[in-house]
């Protein structure tokens, strides 16, 4: 994912195997829960972080809950 690169959908993620690999500070967050609680949202089935105009992942068939733990 790179700022500006609007959406970005991931199919397969798997809880506790696959990670997110995000550069926080260079996001602006200063750890996972500050990103998760600004720009993390649940949508039906998906995970969603959606940094506006500057784009969003979409995780499919998982929780936010359960992504917390999988970001770096």
């Amino acid at each position: 994912f790179n700022i500006g690169d609007d959406t970005d959908r991931i199919f397969d993620f798997e809880d506790n195997v696959d990670e997110l690999d995000l550069d926080l500070v260079g996001l602006g967050f200063a750890s996972v829960a500050a990103l998760v609680s600004t720009v993390g949202t649940q949508d039906g089935a998906d995970a969603v972080l959606d940094f506006g105009v500057d784009g969003k992942i979409i995780v499919e068939n998982f929780t936010l809950n359960n992504l917390i733990n999988d970001i770096v």
